[in-house]
């Protein structure tokens, strides 16, 4: 587990998620939003299970959230490439020194595209 000192608390959001189940229910595509929707389960699975061997602590996940906190950045790059490889979508991650600062820089990703990492803290530190 993190210290106190050394932790850093992430949030992340998949890209578009709710806009391709939205999609598929409009297309009334059922199997395929059956599908999608393990899809994300199980890519919220591997990545709680990343973090947690890279030495974080999953506080909560749902849906196609995670938050928690973390020790170190370089998780995160693989956090994005478990979820894009399951779900083909993007994961913009918003980082800081408390949980709302994590909050800000997430919405911060979101306004600016997606699919990236925003924070207080460069990857690797």
């Amino acid at each position: 587990m993190t210290s106190e000192r050394t932790r850093l608390y992430f949030i992340v959001d998949g890209d578009r998620v709710g806009d391709r189940l939205e999609l598929m229910l409009l297309d009334d595509d059922l199997v395929g939003a059956a599908h999608f929707s393990a899809a994300i389960t199980e890519a919220i699975e591997a990545m709680a299970v990343a973090i947690a061997v890279q030495g974080g602590t999953v506080v909560f996940k749902g849906g196609d959230e995670v938050f928690g906190f973390i020790g170190s950045t370089e998780t995160l790059q693989d956090v994005q490439e478990i979820f894009y490889k399951r779900t083909g979508c993007g994961l913009s991650i918003g980082l800081g020194d408390t949980p709302q600062a994590a909050l800000h820089h997430l919405r911060r990703a979101k306004l600016l595209g997606g699919n990236r990492v925003v924070g207080e803290r460069p990857v690797g530190r």
